[in-house]
């Protein structure tokens, strides 16, 4: 039966999902993983196109994590929610492995006020990254379980980008400043678009990026999926925009379709989230802070 599934999905996704059960011997853990994953893909061949979003997700490593933060982790990859993701996001060219611990995150002294709820890093090995949450927001009294989600997603994605950009290129990454966000998004637009930095590109993207998470913590916040083009509730849209406020300034393309009521209803709501506390009216989600 798992054979007749295979055979139904394009030919370079079954060579990669015969190379995966070789690997694995065939175990039972390997079979039952490859007969979930084909399933996902069969019902949802516009999101999915082969396996490697769900062998990163698998692939993730937890072991440094507080069990609650791995409780997070784990309710966002139910149903393959991670795998999802990154493959809406950007079809994955190459499966990469990422670490995940907490330790308190100093800021850059050259910003000494800038705030690091998350923070990720490329290492000596190609498509080995680290994502470090800051433990000063992953504790008891710390962020509500909706802001660890959201930073959780971000750097995801941040170290999704990253592989974007070393492919090809080796270990070109690590002549540069992994963390700095503006400058690897940047890298990335110039990537995809060879080269064309159009603003127009930065605004699909960014689009893209806050509807992805938008509906992602939405549905790990109520565990209702959100309809195909059903427009996310704006307190998830708000988190989401939250992590491309780094990228905002006055020559920003984001700044055209951001208004300065849109930037502080935004900046509140995600202070609201990883502080757990009112924010000019606004209110942390009714979720409780991470307990172990």
């Amino acid at each position: 039966v798992l054979i007749t599934k295979i055979s139904q999905l394009p030919v370079e996704t079954e060579e990669s999902i015969f190379i995966y059960l070789i690997q694995n011997v065939f175990s039972v853990d390997s079979k039952n993983f490859v007969n979930n994953t084909v399933k996902k893909i069969i019902e949802n061949p516009n999101v999915f196109s082969s396996i490697k979003p769900f062998l990163i997700e698998k692939q993730i490593n937890t072991d440094n994590l507080d069990t609650c933060t791995k409780n997070i982790l784990n309710k966002l990859k139910a149903n393959s929610k991670i795998a999802e993701i990154i493959a809406r996001f950007e079809n994955p060219e190459s499966i990469f492995t990422l670490n995940l611990n907490q330790a308190v995150i100093t800021p850059n002294p050259a910003n000494p006020n800038s705030v690091i709820y998350g923070q990720t890093t490329n290492s000596n090995t190609s498509y080995l990254y680290n994502i470090t949450l800051n433990s000063n927001y992953y504790n008891d009294n710390g962020a509500t379980n909706l802001g660890k989600a959201k930073t959780i997603i971000h750097e995801i994605l941040h170290a999704l980008i990253l592989s974007v950009i070393e492919n090809g290129n080796g270990n070109a990454l690590n002549n540069s400043d992994a963390t700095n966000f503006p400058m690897i998004w940047n890298a990335y637009i110039d990537k995809k678009f060879n080269g064309d930095t159009n603003a127009t590109h930065h605004l699909f993207i960014g689009n893209n990026y806050v509807k992805i998470i938008a509906e992602a913590l939405q549905e790990y916040d109520t565990g209702i999926p959100v309809i195909h083009g059903q427009i996310p509730e704006q307190m998830y849209s708000d988190l989401a925009w939250s992590g491309l406020f780094a990228l905002l300034n006055p020559t920003s393309p984001f700044d055209s379709i951001l208004t300065s009521t849109d930037k502080a209803r935004i900046y509140n709501r995600n202070n609201t989230e990883m502080n757990r506390s009112n924010s000019y009216g606004i209110t942390p989600s009714s979720n409780d802070p991470c307990l172990n």
